[in-house]
């Protein structure tokens, strides 16, 4: 199951899991009409509580060095990191793993929102240059960590946050 599902991190997640032979179910606010999509508010517990498998959360690499005018999306983002960790010890005993990858600067329709509405603090391009990989990041990156982390053989990892960032946040 891939929450968020519907574009951007999420779509590209679901597609790895796919091609990885996977049997994916996307939940999301605003389904785009795929193959075994849902409309699901995964704030309302009673849907939540009805699937379960490895967890993989979604959290931020601005909860590493914080972000300007973006204050309650880092602190929300910080409690994913939190809840991943809480999580990772209550459900251990049952075999299920919690971890998190906290993208780094990804191009998706979320990120050219922010740098239109000039809450980057420079351009894309100049942000790039500051990437030591020298490039942004792309959805599939985040789904090649995340369909890592769903595998039998990570089954001994969990509580972990792993950064998928080019080396931005270290």
């Amino acid at each position: 199951m891939v929450t968020g599902g519907g574009s951007g991190i999420g779509k590209a997640v679901a597609a790895r899991l796919r091609k990885d032979g996977y049997q994916v179910a996307v939940f999301d606010i605003a389904p785009s009409g795929g193959e075994l999509e849902y409309k699901v508010d995964v704030t309302d517990r009673a849907q939540v509580d009805a699937d379960w498998g490895r967890i993989v959360n979604i959290s931020s690499s601005s909860t590493h060095s914080g972000q300007p005018f973006m204050s309650s999306y880092v602190a929300a983002k910080s409690g994913v990191n939190g809840l991943t960790k809480s999580l990772a010890l209550e459900y251990g005993p049952q075999g299920i793993t919690v971890n998190a990858v906290p993208p780094g600067f990804v191009n998706t329709p979320m990120l050219r929102r922010a740098e239109g509405k000039g809450l980057l603090g420079g351009s894309i391009e100049e942000h790039i240059e500051r990437t030591p990989v020298r490039r942004a990041g792309r959805p599939e990156d985040i789904a090649a960590a995340c369909s890592f982390l769903i595998r039998e053989e990570a089954g001994y990892i969990t509580g972990q946050i792993l950064g998928v960032n080019g080396g931005r946040n270290t």
